[in-house]
């Protein structure tokens, strides 16, 4: 009995420094839409990493990089390449156990490096998502994301979601 009661305190402990811990690096893989007044196919897939860090129990901050290739619909055949950056996003996580929802606020920038619309658009946005944990400091997230570009014509939506393993250390 007494050797149950020493395990189950070992593993509860494991949970509370996992929980208390202030930053985390990430790795994402999923789809980006894209509306197609850019002229480019609608969907493909996405992959990134991320960085996040703790401002207090419920709220994070973190940044992220990524990019996809969309085929050009308009003129002459093209692959563009798109770099996805976000600088900053606020997370407010409702729970931080090992089920851990949460809603937040985004600013982004995508950067299509080639062809004719090679240019920086920025627009702000909205997430929202969930982390579970599946190891003592490994989080698998899901999340949704909006983002409304405004910065050049046209403007367009992105609507992204990914898959995110994040490492907490």
């Amino acid at each position: 009995m007494a050797w149950a009661v020493a395990a189950a305190s070992l593993f509860a402990a494991s949970e509370v420094e996992a929980q208390y811990k202030s930053t985390q690096f990430g790795y994402e893989a999923g789809y980006r839409w894209i509306s197609n007044r850019t002229g480019l196919s609608s969907s493909a897939p996405f992959i990134g990493t991320r960085v996040g860090y703790r401002l207090s129990d419920n709220l994070w901050l973190s940044s992220r990089i990524g990019f996809d290739f969309r085929d050009q619909l308009v003129g002459e055949p093209l692959t563009v390449f798109l770099l996805h950056l976000t600088p900053l996003d606020a997370r407010w996580y409702f729970t931080t156990d090992r089920f851990r929802p949460f809603l937040g606020l985004t600013t982004a920038f995508q950067f299509f490096l080639n062809g004719p619309l090679a240019s920086a658009n920025w627009g702000p946005g909205a997430l929202g998502g969930f982390e579970a944990r599946i190891f003592p400091d490994v989080f698998l997230g899901i999340q949704l994301e909006y983002e409304h570009m405004v910065s050049r014509r046209p403007r367009y939506g992105t609507f992204g979601a990914v898959t995110q393993v994040n490492i907490f250390f």
